[in-house]
């Protein structure tokens, strides 16, 4: 299930919030929800534990591999002010 690491790029996307490949992340991803796998299961359990959320408040874990050489370069993750969807990108998370 892994497949090329995308980024969120609203300009080249129309502001969408749909992922492309960037050179910046040369990594294999994918996402696993706690249902998929016990081993993530049990590490979803521990985390909602020690934050005392319930285990329905988890989002799909993000596994990442990388060959050598491959990297995620520093990089920024903002949304303009002056962006006409500014208030409804951040109103839930910020």
């Amino acid at each position: 299930r892994l497949h090329r690491s995308r980024v969120v790029n609203h300009a080249a996307t129309g502001d969408h919030d749909v992922g492309i490949p960037s050179a910046a992340r040369t990594s294999s991803s994918c996402r696993v929800t706690a249902f998929e796998d016990k081993v993530v299961l049990r590490a979803v359990q521990r985390a909602a534990f020690l934050t005392g959320l319930s285990l329905q408040h988890a989002e799909a874990v993000q596994v990442v591999h990388y060959e050598p050489g491959q990297e995620y370069r520093a990089h920024y993750d903002w949304f303009s002010p002056n962006d006409a969807r500014f208030h409804e990108k951040t109103a839930e998370r910020g």
